[in-house]
């Protein structure tokens, strides 16, 4: 494999920039989005809970009420956003790849449920489609927002790491894309706000995590894929 210069989109810690030792790989990183958590009044609660996102679940933590939150059970997507639920005491019933995977769950298992939804500013439309669509009983808290920190990078890289959509239109604030970039995502929805600003190549991770993203990466570069 020739040398290649690969850019995360996110700031990588000491674990996930070792996965690239021994590659033949240049990586940048830099944080192309912050988020905070933003303070919410919890007025109702309804019986099942679910979050699509890391940060949503660290936007509630240090809430007042955050002990009747626990009480209820979790519906989530991806590996990390499960884990990190059950480190913090919350019971997790399901954990699926995407939003659109969580649908078809609740329509096989939970279609009579009342759901509350925690998420950012920018949330997908998605869960709120679907549950209005059904008139389902649901609500939602916006407990985190994203401030978009875009980094101009005067190499042009031959793949781009992306994981989130926010992520993806930070890059295009300062940076444009060639024909012959690879954009790695994290998701479905990653990818396909790669493709409508501009990418022509798009891989999508296996599992929707960071890692996941740099093996997929290393695995394209080495033409394994």
């Amino acid at each position: 494999m020739k040398n290649v210069t690969v850019l995360s989109t996110k700031k990588l810690n000491q674990t996930q920039v070792n996965l690239f030792e021994n590659q033949s790989i240049t990586l940048i990183h830099r944080d192309f989005i912050q988020t905070q958590p933003k303070s919410f009044t919890l007025n109702q609660l309804y019986s099942y809970l679910i979050f699509t996102s890391q940060n949503a679940v660290e936007g509630i933590l240090n809430h007042q009420h955050i002990s009747k939150i626990k009480e209820n059970p979790v519906l989530c997507v991806g590996i990390k956003t499960k884990s990190l639920l059950e480190k913090h005491g919350f019971k997790v019933l399901d954990c699926v790849r995407g939003a659109k995977d969580l649908t078809e769950v609740i329509e096989n298992q939970y279609k009579k449920e009342s759901f509350t939804f925690f998420c950012g500013q920018n949330r997908l439309d998605t869960l709120p489609n679907y549950f209005n669509f059904h008139q389902m009983i649901w609500n939602t808290y916006e407990v985190y927002q994203t401030e978009l920190t875009p980094v101009k990078i005067e190499n042009e890289p031959n793949g781009i790491l992306f994981f989130s959509p926010s992520g993806v239109e930070s890059f295009f604030l300062k940076n444009k894309t060639n024909p012959n970039q690879v954009a790695f995502c994290i998701g479905e929805t990653t990818a396909e706000t790669a493709l409508q600003i501009g990418f022509k190549k798009v891989e999508i991770a296996n599992e929707p995590s960071i890692e996941s993203v740099i093996e997929r990466a290393i695995t394209y570069f080495n033409g394994e894929l």
